[in-house]
């Protein structure tokens, strides 16, 4: 079977390598039957501290332009996709709404985030930054994650976003939770959530070729996904072609053993179920 890696980002966010073709080139050598081009979109109404890690606003409509200008390029080999990382900020989603709407008409899906909770006291707190390790420990582990699931939770009650990214992201740097069952009961809230919303959660694999050696999510959350019959979907979320569709065949192996049965395209939001050979 043909797998899609739909969470990639290239030189335009800042903190990645390659052209979008290069993504796009990557994907044909490894037989990928899609790729979904989805780079940050840009974070200007973040706290100042993010805006670094995208592109800002008026390089925007060049970065769709060079997807459709690769689509039509390698349209006979590959089925390209647009998308983009949008974060979810609570004070920032209604100026993204806006801002982003020009732009909706040309998406195939958005991935929704989390890369930075908000916190009394402090402007936020970034998620997956070596340097806030200290920071995360000083407030403590277990609040943080709290408040990052609480930050999902919002963010799918939006119902504006198409796939969960990174579910679990705040073990980046192997920060895990005291009490995991305090934990394991706000993901089920959350999953709860997601039941209801129709939204699909990434498989997302970058987790492994990084220090925490996991998927986002670790398994048991996946296995809670396929028991609730939420869609599933893959992402490498590569930040160079190297790791495009990084062990998608590995984990699909793994996990039609705990009852998977299909995976999930998109193409204009539409959700498409896909049966697993």
């Amino acid at each position: 079977m043909q797998y899609w890696d739909y969470h990639t980002h290239s030189s335009l966010c800042n903190h990645a390598i390659g052209t979008i073709e290069d993504y796009i080139t990557s994907a044909i050598e490894k037989n990928l039957a899609e790729i979904g081009i989805s780079d940050h979109f840009p974070m200007d109404l973040l706290p100042e501290h993010f805006h670094i890690y995208a592109m800002p606003l008026n390089e925007f409509p060049s970065y769709i332009s060079e997807i459709k200008r690769l689509q039509a390029k390698y349209i006979s080999q590959i089925k390209v996709k647009i998308a983009s990382e949008v974060d979810f900020f609570p004070t920032a989603f209604n100026g993204y709404k806006r801002i982003i709407k020009p732009f909706l008409d040309d998406f195939d899906y958005i991935i929704g985030s989390v890369h930075a909770v908000p916190w009394q006291g402090i402007e936020a707190i970034p998620i997956d930054e070596v340097q806030a390790i200290p920071m995360i420990k000083e407030l403590g582990v277990d609040r943080v994650y709290l408040e990052y699931y609480d930050t999902l939770l919002e963010m799918i009650k939006t119902n504006f976003y198409n796939i969960v990214g990174h579910f679990d992201l705040p073990k980046k740097y192997g920060l895990f939770p005291q009490d995991s069952d305090k934990i394991w009961q706000k993901i089920l809230q959350v999953l709860d959530q997601i039941e209801n919303s129709g939204m699909a959660v990434e498989i997302n694999t970058s987790g492994l070729y990084k220090n925490v050696k996991q998927t986002y999510p670790k398994e048991d959350i996946i296995k809670e996904l396929i028991q609730r019959k939420i869609p599933i979907t893959l992402g490498s979320d590569a930040h160079s072609p190297k790791y495009i569709g990084f062990k998608f065949q590995e984990i699909i192996v793994r996990i039609k053993k705990w009852g998977l049965t299909s995976l999930c395209q998109f193409s204009s939001y539409e959700n498409n179920l896909i049966p697993l050979d």
